[in-house]
């Protein structure tokens, strides 16, 4: 029987528990295959990886960046702290992290954790950038931002 990938990927975002598989060498004695439970952060993880890939402008993802707030921030330091380039990223693709942040905190009311209101990690993301960029019109950019993810909190309406 034939399955469609998207409804796949449709019953697995409805909460069922995923595993992924890894081949293994089993010392001679053949291969072995473990699993593991795939967790909502290794989704939210390739969320935020795919909307990075993707790049500029954003034409997917908003809604999910709209309800992660500075949780946005934490999945980006992880994506960027497993890439292999020894180089840091071009300024196109701090650009398209940037936008990824704006984004996180345009709608603060939207954000699900109240917690992930506070721009804790993307602060410290920001600072990481700043320190990496010379281009100054980046830096205008990542003062702006700052002042925005800052200004989340009061711009919230709603308690939770």
């Amino acid at each position: 029987m034939f399955m469609n990938p998207k409804l796949i990927l449709i019953a697995c975002g409805c909460g069922l528990t995923l595993t992924a598989q890894a081949v293994v060498n089993n010392g001679g004695a053949g291969p072995e295959v473990k699993h593991r439970v795939v967790t909502q952060d290794d989704v939210k993880l390739g969320e935020i990886e795919g909307i990075f890939r993707a790049g500029l402008p954003l034409k997917t993802g908003a809604i999910q960046l709209h309800r992660m707030g500075d949780e946005a921030a934490v999945f980006l330091i992880k994506m960027l702290g497993s890439m292999p380039s020894a180089t840091g990223l071009t300024d196109t693709q701090k650009r398209t992290v940037f936008v990824m942040l704006n984004t996180a905190f345009e709608h603060p009311n939207a954000i699900n954790n109240p917690s992930n209101v506070a721009p804790n990690a993307t602060s410290f993301l920001l600072n990481t950038l700043e320190e990496t960029t010379q281009d100054p019109e980046l830096k205008t950019q990542i003062s702006q931002l700052r002042v925005f993810a800052s200004g989340a909190a009061t711009r919230r309406t709603i308690n939770q």
